[in-house]
């Protein structure tokens, strides 16, 4: 089955990746089972000019990336939940696309567990049009800010850990380690700030947005998960120091 398409004359702007179109139109991939929510999204999104293609399978969406090659992906968890939770890892760690999830269910385990698997937002249902928007708008300026960030030409390097800022690769003695993308973007704006201290909220703003200021426990999850990855000890770490009751520092190279 082709896509269905809708743009508008005038497009959001956003010059980051994934993507890399020539224009400066963001494309949203919409991955939403039920028709009705799937005709409220849409009408919301061309009222914002943003430009949207919807999969009606889950099958498509590989064919959907490489022809399209969507800015952000919209997922909605009704229908199968454990099949959704996985392609929000799979787009997440293989295709470096941030993925703003849908729910009914707003328990904290079930957002938790949705941000472990490398979601940029999560979305409780009913939502209005102006919180589906502002969420899309604050996510595509992260990943664009991301781009703009420190030198993506350059790297990150010491002891057994080497971090490919272009490549978005992290090697641990000499084994390649997967990163989610907000995992990534995380270690990104820490190692590439080496040797200087990033507040909780200086970093839950860059990485997650303006509205996720204030929540140090979804920060301490993602530190300790990177941690793990990077093989370093929280009373004795090498990597990622924790300056209490401020914030986190990254070792210098």
């Amino acid at each position: 089955m082709e896509p269905t398409r809708q743009t508008t004359e005038e497009a959001a702007s956003y010059n980051g990746e994934p993507g890399n179109q020539p224009t400066d139109r963001a494309t949203i991939l919409l991955v939403v089972p039920d028709g009705r929510t799937l005709g409220t999204v849409r009408r919301t999104l061309s009222d914002a000019d943003f430009s949207t293609i919807a999969a009606s399978e889950l099958g498509e969406i590989d064919r959907l990336f490489e022809q399209e090659k969507p800015n952000i992906v919209l997922l909605d968890l009704s229908k199968s939940e454990q099949a959704g939770m996985r392609l929000t890892q799979r787009l997440s760690r293989d295709l470096n696309v941030p993925v703003i999830v849908l729910s009914e269910k707003g328990e904290d385990n079930n957002v938790a567990r949705a941000f472990e698997m490398g979601a940029d937002d999560y979305l409780v249902k009913p939502f209005s049009p102006t919180e589906l928007v502002a969420r899309i708008k604050s996510s595509l300026r992260k990943h664009s800010a991301y781009q703009r960030g420190p030198d993506v030409s350059s790297g990150y390097s010491l002891g057994e850990v080497s971090l490919d800022f272009a490549g978005r690769t992290l090697t641990v003695s000499g084994t390649t380690v997967q990163l989610t993308a907000t995992e990534f973007k995380l270690l990104f704006e820490l190692s590439g700030n080496a040797g200087r201290v990033l507040t909780q909220d200086e970093l839950l703003h860059r990485v997650w947005g303006p509205e996720y200021t204030g929540e140090p426990q979804l920060l301490r999850s993602y530190v300790k998960s990177l941690r793990q990855k990077l093989g370093d000890n929280a009373r004795n770490p090498t990597y990622i120091f924790t300056e209490h009751g401020i914030g986190y520092r990254m070792a210098k190279q």
